[in-house]
């Protein structure tokens, strides 16, 4: 009833458990209270009922265990990697904290109906730093953890690492990838599977599915088999295709993991992460730097781990120096940035609807075709996905303003960095384009706020400006996918540059020199540039919307009329945002049917919850409908989600005011807005008529005064306001 939320409770009987169980119960809970990431189950609440019992209460996952998830919507490959390299997220994180899981197993990583894996049951989790006693504790809780993932020194009693964890990781990809598990004898003896884990060597996961017609069609208790007929009807199609798929790289990082020995093994869940995203790139992966190699039966390695640590030494050093200074200078796509992804890459922790700044595209090739248009088509590029969200143009500049800069400060890479740190944003991106012979390389280089380190690079080339949008796609979907979205997201919700804007890049450019000006307020001036841009192609959709938008609020409603007419036409051709937001437009101004724009702004909310301009507008429409309360509930989601949308505080200060009669709130949202925007009018305007309302004279004369020096096009309310406080203070 405290949460009113379905939970998970976990709870112990003091009076009858072992001491062993208790103490394991109690550490449980002081483990998963030091832990918080979106793929481990949140610790909620916890103590000890009025008899005694200790208990914790978790929150609740509705789901399936990872490989049931992966089988029962016949995953593809490269989606099954795309959730693994989550569940390896969630393991590097805990071992950041100085945990190790010891039970990694389907069981223990549930994927929810959203699709988010979430890590589970720290029963025999360990704190590292707070537990001397590991070679003791290990042999006793060895009866416990679940033996077909447990690693060689798990098995023996010895002393367990991070690195422990990495190869329960590996026995966890293998059965993703084949359908088993590496030592698949049905009910084979404890002691000779014991046995085979220490000694045997797994065989590989191309060679695995090549002889799926081997494998007996029952096995022991909980074990998944890949029968024929599930290889031919679910993932990659015949067993000789996803043997190809398998084979190489990913037999190679698979194997990696599964070392027999932890110091030849990936020494963090991270890097074999990174490994399969670079699989996944077509890059080539640090695996091969010591890479596994079968003659004659026998396993026999490539590199020694010592000699390319030796030989890379010096170089890794060097890269680690990379700024983001550096790399506003070099422009992004240089050797350094390259070369570091190639050589030292460093795990991108990135959760579905965490926020990244995108950096002014850096244009080194002098041609001013580029300028602005590229900023446009890269952010309705990765705007299309509802994983990632962008920090917008307007919480940059209110960002900047705070920061006390100029609001027309290019945002380069180090300011990027800058604002990133400043509002806790996860990743920065930093875009260029540069010539190359007589084409171009369009590049990003995925960039950590907080150490200015690059993380991830992705790179395409473009042989003519034609090509210089299908560049920025190909680049925009590689990014998200280096992010962590899963490929068939990506697939659904990446329509082409060409198709959702134009193919005149002369036409995007002047659409966002319109943006531009319309954003700072400048609507007769952001006219015309989205005249010119429609002049330059006729065909473009989204700039004569945009038009349309403009003349039928400020200048002509008969000519913005027929041009939104004229967009509904071809909006087909747009992104399912931009759809939606015309729709409700329409269905606002020129229809009037309010509950149909209601429809259309859920819709669009439903498919990016965290669109603040959705909710502020949702907000709006209530307001028209004199629903006040549903309005306020909207107006404050906006805020919260972008608290430099000022549209938002102006909706609900006019409520709190004029509908509702609580000049407190009133008050203290105006303060709250001043915050992130000093130099509001109308903030200063609410909080004057507030304090007047409240009695509070010389602080509402205060307020109107500071609004009148910032000279306002909008006067009236400004010395109406001050008139009645000068007359209260009996200052006639």
């Amino acid at each position: 009833a405290a949460f009113d939320k379905q939970v998970a409770i976990k709870i112990v009987n003091a009076a009858l458990a072992p001491h062993d169980l208790v103490r394991r119960f109690q550490s449980e809970r002081q483990i998963l209270a030091s832990l918080d990431h979106p793929n481990i189950a949140r610790l909620l609440d916890g103590g000890t009922t009025d008899d005694g019992r200790p208990y914790f209460v978790l929150e609740y996952v509705e789901g399936q265990s990872i490989t049931e998830y992966c089988d029962a919507r016949a995953l593809k490959t490269a989606d099954r990697l795309e959730l693994f390299r989550k569940a390896c997220e969630a393991v590097e994180y805990i071992h950041t904290h100085r945990i190790v899981h010891r039970d990694i197993k389907p069981s223990n990583i549930l994927v929810a109906r959203d699709g988010v894996p979430k890590l589970l049951d720290f029963g025999i989790a360990k704190i590292l730093e707070s537990d001397p006693s590991s070679r003791d504790f290990a042999q006793a809780t060895l009866p416990i953890m679940t033996p077909d993932y447990a690693s060689p020194e798990q098995v023996r009693g010895q002393a367990v690492t991070a690195t422990s964890d990495v190869y329960s990781l590996g026995v966890l990809l293998y059965e993703l990838l084949t359908g088993h598990r590496p030592y698949r004898n049905g009910g084979r003896a404890a002691t000779d599977l014991a046995r085979a884990i220490c000694e045997e060597q797994p065989e590989r996961p191309s060679t695995a599915i090549s002889r799926v017609e081997e494998v007996p069609s029952t096995t022991g208790p909980g074990l998944v088999t890949l029968t024929p007929e599930r290889v031919s009807g679910t993932r990659d199609g015949q067993p000789d295709k996803l043997r190809r798929r398998l084979s190489g790289d990913l037999d190679t990082i698979v194997l990696m993991a599964l070392r027999k020995e932890p110091a030849r093994r990936y020494q963090s869940a991270g890097a074999l992460s990174s490994d399969i995203g670079r699989h996944l790139a077509g890059l080539p992966v640090q695996a091969r730097r010591d890479s596994v190699v079968y003659r004659g039966g026998k396993l026999v390695t490539r590199h020694p781990v010592g000699t390319l640590s030796t030989a890379l030494g010096a170089t890794t050093v060097g890269l680690a120096l990379f700024s983001f200074t550096g790399a506003a200078e070099r422009g992004e796509g240089g050797f350094a940035a390259r070369a570091t992804a190639l050589v030292a890459p460093r795990h991108v922790t990135f959760a579905s609807r965490d926020w990244m700044a995108v950096a002014s595209f850096e244009n080194g090739t002098g041609d001013q075709v580029f300028d602005s248009s590229l900023d446009t088509a890269l952010a309705v590029s990765l705007g299309q996905s509802s994983y990632v969200n962008l920090f917008s143009p307007g919480s940059m500049a209110g960002s900047l303003r705070r920061m006390r800069k100029p609001t027309d400060t290019r945002v380069n890479a180090k300011v990027a960095g800058e604002i990133a740190q400043r509002e806790g944003l996860k990743l920065v991106l930093v875009p260029a384009i540069n010539k190359a012979g007589d084409g171009y390389v369009v590049s990003a280089v995925l960039v950590d706020p907080q150490t200015g380190s690059p993380l991830k690079s992705e790179r395409a080339r473009a042989g003519s400006q034609r090509e210089v949008l299908a560049a920025v796609d190909d680049v925009s979907r590689n990014v998200r996918r280096d992010v962590g979205e899963l490929a068939g997201s990506i697939a659904n919700s990446a329509k082409p540059l060409v198709q959702v804007t134009t193919s005149s890049l002369d036409a995007l450019r002047l659409f966002s020199l319109g943006q531009e000006q319309t954003r700072q307020g400048k609507f007769e001036e952001g006219k015309v540039f989205y005249e010119r841009a429609l002049q330059s192609d006729p065909t473009f959709t989204a700039a004569r919307a945009a038009l349309g938008m403009v003349e039928f609020e400020l200048f002509d409603k008969e000519k913005g009329r027929a041009l939104l007419a004229d967009s509904l036409a071809g909006i087909d051709t747009l992104t399912d945002k931009e759809q939606h937001q015309i729709r409700a437009f329409y269905a606002t101004v020129v229809e009037r049917d309010l509950p149909k724009a209601v429809q259309y702004w859920k819709a669009l909310i439903t498919l990016y919850p965290d669109a603040s301009a959705a909710h502020n507008n949702l907000g709006r429409v209530y307001l028209f409908m004199n629903r006040y309360e549903d309005a306020s509930a909207a107006f404050k989601e906006a805020i919260r989600l972008d608290p430099y949308l000022m549209p938002a505080y102006f909706s609900l200060e006019t409520i709190y005011l004029e509908q509702q009669g609580d000049p407190a709130a009133a008050a203290e949202l105006s303060q709250q807005q001043l915050t992130y925007n000093d130099q509001d009018v109308w903030a200063y305007v609410h909080l004057g008529w507030a304090n007047l309302g409240l009695g509070r004279l010389e602080e509402a004369r205060r307020a109107f005064e500071r609004a009148l020096e910032l000279r306002s096009p909008v006067m009236s309310p400004i010395l109406g306001g001050l008139g009645a406080t000068y007359r209260l203070l009996d200052r006639h």
